[in-house]
């Protein structure tokens, strides 16, 4: 049968061979269990930038590279590894090595540093030369190989030690073993069997000597127990009492006490403050993490999220993109719904557009009532009432399809609004066209053998108006039916905000439901402009000259600034064109008609605009 070894102080790692000691057990905890344990503590805290500080010794060369890949390996990084050169206080000592190893330590970010080593030796010299002690704003962990020592606490230990004080440690548990505090106190020196350590308690209490006779036999243990030990908590004491008791209770402890892979006990680590020890802040919400060329994973940068992207998390490797009608919030760690924006009644904008139109819709519509009350004038009639009267209304509907263009963008509103302005507006300019060519053919009926004068007083004009806003109606239909306006959300062109806005479904139908209505105000200017000359008594043409000017002014102007303008903007420069236009048309030609009706009744005369006052007058 096979001896069981149970260890009460051993933590070297060849121990943990289980082919070479198969049946090796200790009650305390070995190098494995101590690296795991002080990288829990690492994640716990956040510290993954860290630096080793170790001797030149063998063993502690072998476990420092351990704890070394260990702490890579599991996601954090070590700054650096400084050796410091095992020698006493009487050897030569390599001042230079060991300054520079401080200096080091000093700059490096890393405000954790782990002394790792099996030697006191170390602990010592760190606190000995003032080259090690003037390192300051660092936090150090202790490893259980010298935290374990004998009075390492002891100020006789590490004299003026202050870099280590406050430093964290894992140690030995401590523990009261039952019935042994009593025991001690019961001791009488005079028949107690051990006298080594009877004489070590009494000369450091009673300074005698129970060898030389010098002590009185009268002295007690207890007040020499209670001033140099710490009878209730016992480190190495109690890892053998622990493995005493483990023989003698191995059945019965059987379920109770399981050792871990490599014959170790279980243990919980309980984690204290939380200094900072990292080689790069984290990235606060709102900001992503990315790499620095040439440094290990825990090195990085924090940069911002895109524009429309946030992060809600620390240290986020990767942005996320806010939902559609989303928007990321000042600090980009949320999204926030999109405020939704178009020219609406309630904006300025819109309010003062609309004002404008319905004041134009109102003079139009006073402008016909004029025409019809004076319907039976000759300024009337000779103007050709009838184109008048069309032209006049389809102005009216002209200013009121711009209201259209204002509020909330709808299925029906976004079909209606280009459809309904360029049919109506083509008959609006189809009765100019009607007009110049209707003066043409008055005029040149006049001429003997003229070809044109059969087409007097015939439909021709009428005829003219429907055959001109077929052509525009028949575009109409094919962009309704191909490709028709729809609402849209546009995200891009406004941060923070979505515009409701229509979108024209087929631009090359929309350019061409604009090019037609120009293409006859084109014709229009032409046939005014040939028959500029007439006299001035009958200045129709002039008027018409006039209004097609204005009219391909505005429109001429409106394409640039319409593709150069987006969302509302881009609805109130098209509101504004058709308005301009529109209303160029009503001052140009019927304004000074209504000042000839209204204020000057004796111009509104058949003499008049025939001419034939000048005769009268000569003779």
């Amino acid at each position: 049968m096979a001896l069981k070894w149970i260890s009460y102080g051993v933590m070297n790692r060849p121990f943990n061979d289980r082919i070479e000691f198969p049946f090796f057990y200790r009650t305390v905890l070995n190098g494995y269990a101590q690296n795991q344990g002080l990288i829990q503590l690492l994640n716990f805290f956040g510290w993954n930038w860290v630096g080793i500080f170790t001797s030149d010794d063998e063993s502690d060369q072998r476990d420092s590279e351990e704890l070394k890949r260990e702490i890579i390996r599991s996601g954090n990084c070590v700054a650096f590894v400084e050796t410091m050169p095992l020698v006493y206080f009487r050897a030569v000592v390599p001042v230079q090595k060991i300054t520079a190893a401080a200096d080091n330590i000093s700059k490096s970010l890393a405000k954790m540093v782990i002394i790792y080593s099996s030697s006191r030796i170390l602990a010592s010299l760190f606190c000995y030369y003032q080259i090690l002690r003037n390192i300051k704003g660092k936090m150090w962990f202790i490893s259980v190989a010298i935290s374990s020592l004998k009075n390492f606490n002891r100020p006789f230990m590490i004299p003026a030690c202050e870099p280590l004080s406050g430093s964290l440690a894992f140690t030995i548990a401590k523990g009261k073993i039952p019935g042994f505090k009593d025991f001690l106190y019961s001791i009488n020196p005079s028949t107690f069997l051990e006298p080594s350590f009877l004489q070590f308690l009494l000369k450091e209490a009673y300074n005698c000597d129970t060898s030389s006779n010098l002590c009185t036999g009268k002295e007690t243990l207890s007040n020499i127990l209670r001033l140099k030990l710490d009878v209730d908590n016992f480190q190495f004491t109690h890892s053998l009492y622990t493995s005493i008791y483990i023989l003698a209770h191995a059945l019965h402890n059987m379920y109770i006490v399981k050792f871990q892979h490599g014959g170790d006990l279980k243990m919980e680590f309980q984690p204290w403050q939380t200094p900072r020890s990292v080689c790069s802040e984290s990235c606060a919400p709102g900001y992503r993490k990315i790499a620095l060329p040439e440094k290990p994973v825990c090195c990085f940068d924090c940069v911002p999220c895109s524009a429309g992207e946030f992060s809600n998390t620390t240290d986020a490797e990767n942005c996320m993109k806010c939902p559609e009608d989303h928007w990321p919030n000042e600090k980009q760690d949320d999204c926030l719904p999109r405020t939704i924006t178009f020219l609406s009644y309630d904006d300025l904008l819109g309010a003062v557009l609309a004002s404008i139109a319905i004041f134009f819709f109102l003079i139009s519509a006073l402008v016909l009532g004029i025409f019809i009350k004076f319907r039976d004038t000759p300024l009337v009639k000779a103007n050709n009432r009838d184109l008048s009267y069309i032209l006049l209304f389809s102005l009216m509907l002209t200013f009121l399809c711009s209201l259209v263009f204002i509020g909330h963008a709808g299925r029906v509103t976004c079909l209606l609004r280009q459809a309904a302005f360029g049919i109506i507006f083509t008959i609006a300019v189809s009765s100019v066209l009607a007009k110049a060519v209707t003066v043409v053919i008055a005029f040149s009926a006049t001429k003997p053998s003229s070809k044109l004068s059969k087409w007097v007083g015939t439909r021709v004009s009428s005829y003219l108006v429907l055959l001109c806003s077929s052509g525009e109606i028949v575009i109409c239909i094919l962009w309704l039916l191909i490709s028709p306006p729809f609402p849209e959300y546009d995200t891009k062109t406004v941060t923070g905000q979505m515009i409701l806005q229509c979108n024209e479904g087929s631009t090359i139908a929309f350019y061409s439901v604009i090019g037609y209505i120009g293409f006859l105000a084109f014709l229009s200017f032409i046939v005014a402009f040939l028959v500029r000359k007439l006299p001035d008594c009958f200045n129709e043409a002039q008027h018409i000259t006039f209004s097609m000017l204005v009219f391909c002014s505005v429109w001429v102007s409106f394409i640039p600034a319409y593709l150069s303008t987006k969302g509302k903007y881009m609805v109130a420069v098209e509101i504004f064109a058709i308005l301009a236009s529109s209303a160029g048309l009503l001052g140009c030609i019927f304004i000074p008609k209504c000042y000839t009706i209204l204020l000057r009744p004796d111009l509104n005369t058949r003499m008049h605009l025939t001419g034939k006052h000048h005769l009268t007058k000569s003779k």
